[in-house]
């Protein structure tokens, strides 16, 4: 007996000691498939009185990626412990019985898992998987990691799509030998409208893992017309599952002119194919390509007033985004929040380019043209005036700063001290073809550095800056005809308190179309002094900031004129007007440091 229950127990020590068999689906690769991130930011209302809920809709082309895989359990995002009346469930079709349902009591406030009774496994078929409550006034919802089809059940009217920039709080697990290793989808993508032939076009792309492997490298195909041959690998990514990247690229050359369509696509993965490609495509988008054009200069168009407790910070802001920009011109209309005493009629004509129902400053416009497809989310109104940080407004400027100039801008001015009177010539001709029926030449006077006490926002002094004094056409320009050349002529009497020295002319042309706010695009615009100087040099100098020292040197290196004592770049900027034409260095010296620079007036 004594040597049975001693091979007995021999014989169950080897069993325990060698590795036991694989239990299938224990080890099987996992994935959680989800459109929203993690925490939740909003709630959505519905019906206390009725049966509601929130689902998510994988079209054919996912589930099939999926196919033969389980879905083996989903988390809901709840804010309702303890109800009672919750279900699951997994339908090929929103208003019919559901192929899987299950139901459930939400344990707590927040996510919760909820194992299927019977994995489902997935065939071929277009699916929605969601949840539906009872007894409840709100959904949870959070901020969305990747856009995909929703759905929201709000009450008695049943399914409506679900069109808000948020998520259902739901994620979906699944397990299986094929679900996809290498599974990357593009987002937004930032592509270009303008070109010159045979240089590279910067862009960029949002680029989502959704995989199970991490991914280290893509390879970018760029379709341009017929041209597919045009390819660009970008290494060193680094993206774990379930992460997002912007992907800055060099971008496809154009070789031939006129208008191309193009677009991009990530036609491999780690080396390999993505096994769900079809949303591996940009959107497509129209390239107008040049051998050769002129550039243009850029109109910042900037709405603020004094009664705007924002503005202040904002307006500074502009001004620092446009210290030694060149190619850029600002003109500030005091509209959009009420008015002050810097406000003229032609400004508050401008508030037509705001939606109706949301007039607000601060706020900007690059040329009045709408990016929305480059940056939807920053053009939401779908029209060209946006509120802006800095990241915006470089973004815009890049943008712009890459569209030709159509028409020229010969620009001059003369002031007759005498009598305060300026003088100003215009006249241009069409540089490339122009689209719309109705050009037109503006042309306005700025006032640069006025001082106020009044300023909502700002204790003591605010300086504003380039203000729209004066619009010598009407606010909607004046007709020109570009394709023969245009020639126009203004003079005007300045007011004796506005500062002649702080003024400038500023020319643009436009098309006009009173019926759409997108097709006023400008064309080109163009600024000067009073006495018809390049004005740049006082953006280079220019700082809100209190100054104790400002330096004015010559190219020789003494000293032309010093001011100490506490001060602004005003009193720099007068002592530039006040010297002879040349060029400069100008150093000023206060808590921040020290800063030079070279100036031409």
């Amino acid at each position: 007996m004594k040597k049975h229950l001693h091979a007995i127990i021999m014989i169950a020590a080897m069993i325990a000691a060698c590795p036991q068999q694989s239990r299938g689906t224990d080890e099987l690769p996992t994935l959680m498939v989800a459109n929203g991130q993690n925490a939740v930011v909003t709630y959505q209302q519905v019906s206390r009185d009725s049966i509601v809920g929130s689902c998510v809709c994988w079209p054919k082309e996912t589930v099939e990626s999926y196919q033969g895989a389980r879905i083996t359990h989903l988390e809901i995002n709840s804010a309702n412990a303890g109800s009672n009346s919750a279900a699951i469930f997994i339908s090929r079709n929103l208003n019919a019985e559901p192929d899987y349902r299950q139901t459930y009591t939400p344990a707590k406030n927040g996510w919760n898992k909820v194992e299927l009774s019977t994995p489902y496994t997935l065939s071929t078929d277009t699916i929605y998987i969601g949840y539906e409550i009872s007894g409840v006034r709100y959904l949870n919802y959070c901020n969305t990691f990747i856009q995909g089809e929703e759905w929201l059940k709000k009450g008695p009217s049943g399914w409506k799509k679900y069109g808000n920039p948020y998520s259902a709080g739901i994620k979906v697990w699944l397990e299986g030998d094929a679900l996809p290793k290498n599974d990357v989808a593009v987002g937004h993508a930032v592509m270009p409208l303008y070109a010159k032939t045979g240089e590279p076009v910067s862009c960029s792309m949002d680029i989502y893992n959704l995989g199970i492997d991490k991914i280290s490298d893509i390879e970018v195909t760029y379709h341009v017309g017929d041209d597919h041959s045009q390819k660009e690998t970008i290494a060193g990514l680094n993206m774990d599952n379930r992460t997002r990247k912007t992907i800055q690229l060099a971008g496809p050359t154009f070789s031939a002119e006129g208008n191309q369509q193009w677009q991009m696509e990530i036609t491999a993965v780690n080396g390999t194919a993505d096994k769900k490609g079809y949303d591996n495509r940009s959107r497509q988008s129209n390239m107008l390509a040049y051998n050769d054009y002129t550039k243009r200069k850029v109109l910042v168009e900037l709405f603020s007033t004094e009664r705007c407790t924002q503005c202040a910070a904002f307006d500074e802001l502009l001004s620092q985004f446009m210290a030694n920009k060149t190619d850029a011109v600002q003109l500030s209309h005091h509209s959009g929040f009420y008015t002050d005493k810097l406000t003229i009629d032609e400004s508050i004509a401008y508030e037509w380019f705001y939606r109706p129902v949301n007039i607000h400053a601060p706020a900007v416009m690059f040329d009045r043209t709408s990016h929305f497809d480059n940056y939807p989310t920053v053009f939401q109104d779908t029209v060209p005036l946006i509120s802006f940080d800095t990241p915006t407004l470089t973004a815009l400027h890049q943008m712009q700063t890459t569209a030709p100039a159509f028409v020229s801008i010969n620009l001059s001015a003369s002031y007759d001290n005498s009598n305060r009177m300026v003088t100003i010539d215009v006249s241009g001709e069409q540089l490339l073809p122009v689209s719309g029926d109705s050009i037109r030449l503006n042309v306005f006077l700025t006032e640069d550095s006025i001082a106020s006490d009044t300023q909502a926002g700002v204790s003591g002094t605010f300086i504003h800056r380039h203000a729209a004094r004066k619009c010598l056409t009407t606010a909607w320009g004046q007709p020109i005809d570009v394709a023969n050349g245009y020639n126009s002529h203004f003079s005007f009497v300045i007011p004796d308190e506005w500062q002649e020295k702080r003024m400038r002319v500023v020319a643009f042309v436009t098309n006009y179309n009173p019926n759409d706010k997108l097709d006023c695009k400008v064309l080109n615009a163009n600024q000067c002094l009073l006495d018809g100087t390049d004005p740049t040099y006082i953006n280079k100098v220019y700082d809100r900031s209190i100054i104790d020292m400002v330096t004015v040197y010559d190219m020789q290196g003494r000293v032309v004129v010093r001011l100490t004592g506490q001060t602004n770049t005003n009193d720099a900027i007068r002592i530039l007007d006040s010297l002879p034409k040349g060029v400069y260095i100008v150093e000023t010296e206060n808590t921040k440091g020290t800063k030079r620079s070279k100036v031409s007036k």
